[in-house]
């Protein structure tokens, strides 16, 4: 991975962001979004993070140089914290990067909150899963490239020459050319320079968006690859799927214990949610499951199926929320420590009570 070291960089810069921006007289230098410290596993914070830096890059440039002119006010350590921080920020890089890095994020945002939400079912966080997967294959292209190149150098546009001119040293005296070495050294540039040291930066940054798109797609299918069977199962279960009570498939169900039932009732089933079930309800699976307990007489296996399906495919907040309940019920050492503080507590309430009855 020789290439995702450059987002390293990136958020190597959030955090000294942060420190300088969290300074009372940087702070009043600054009126723009605050960014706080993040821990290395959270997506959103990372998001917030990146995006303060993006919507208020103006207003963190305008503060870096207004602390570089004044050195009345801010000692040295500050200002050259300030000066290394602008011209950090400021390069083309880093901008890119920061704008790459935000689209990332975004798309990962909507699964990050519904993964957490306690009406999220497993099977919707699968298919969501299953989308953002897409989203971010996508990325993986020359316009998103092109889009990120533009507005990487939109960034900059709102700024005065001074913030954004090249700060180029001049000579300290005129040197003279040695002309015996005419023959045997190139003193000339040759071909376009420039134009290919800006090639060479633009392959470099595609790699590392190619790299960290392919990392994050990577990441993202050993996590949520295990038991692909059961998702392909249960999805067979839903309204939404193409295979909506596909026998063969609701058949893998059966090594989890479930009552699979047979392909007639399937089938039988089908035509009668077709026909009773309204089509805004059609693809709700509660509603799916509301009308064949009504009718779960008639279709007594396909009832218990679909009830299974809704018991092990519930969110994992509320599954969490669940074992943290259960996991307030004393347990033999959890007694044993009860039992000993209560011991402790009649001893001492004995000896007050002693204290008490003797005379003062």
């Amino acid at each position: 991975m020789p290439h995702t070291t450059e987002l390293d960089a990136e958020l190597d810069g959030s955090d000294l962001q942060h420190f300088n921006m969290q300074k009372a007289k940087v702070a009043a230098l600054y009126s723009g979004t605050h960014i706080k410290r993040v821990l290395e596993t959270r997506w959103s914070g990372h998001l917030q993070a990146t995006k303060a830096i993006a919507d208020n890059f103006t207003k963190i440039m305008e503060a870096l140089t207004a602390i570089k002119l004044n050195t009345s006010m801010f000692d040295g350590e500050t200002i050259a914290t300030a000066t290394g921080l602008r011209q950090t920020i400021s390069d083309f890089k880093f901008r890119f990067l920061m704008v790459f890095l935000k689209e990332l994020l975004e798309v990962m945002s909507p699964i990050n909150r519904m993964l957490q939400a306690r009406e999220t079912d497993l099977i919707e966080a699968l298919n969501l899963v299953s989308a953002t997967t897409g989203e971010l294959g996508d990325l993986r292209s020359d316009e998103h490239f092109t889009t990120f190149v533009a507005s990487a150098h939109k960034l900059m546009e709102a700024e005065s020459d001074e913030i954004t001119g090249p700060e180029t040293s001049r000579p300290k005296r005129a040197r003279l050319p040695n002309g015996r070495l005419d023959d045997y050294v190139i003193t000339e540039a040759i071909g376009n320079r420039s134009a290919s040291a800006s090639s060479q930066q633009m392959s470099k940054l595609k790699a590392t968006m190619y790299e960290a798109v392919d990392i994050t797609l990577s990441e993202f299918r050993r996590r949520f690859s295990d038991n692909a069977w059961l998702y392909q199962a249960t999805s067979a279960a839903s309204r939404k799927s193409e295979d909506f009570f596909h026998h063969e498939k609701l058949a893998q169900l059966a090594a989890l214990g479930v009552t699979v039932p047979s392909e007639a009732e399937l089938s039988v089933c089908k035509k009668f949610l077709d026909r009773s079930l309204p089509v805004a309800d059609s693809s709700d699976s509660n509603a799916v499951l509301k009308k064949v307990y009504e009718q779960r007489t008639a279709f007594p296996d396909t009832y218990n199926m679909l009830a299974d399906i809704s018991t092990f495919g519930s969110s994992s907040a509320l599954c969490e929320s669940t074992f943290s309940t259960e996991g307030r019920i004393d347990k033999p050492t959890r007694r044993s420590m009860l039992t000993s503080r209560k011991m402790t507590w009649s001893c001492l309430h004995s000896r007050k009570r002693e204290q008490g009855l003797e005379p003062g």
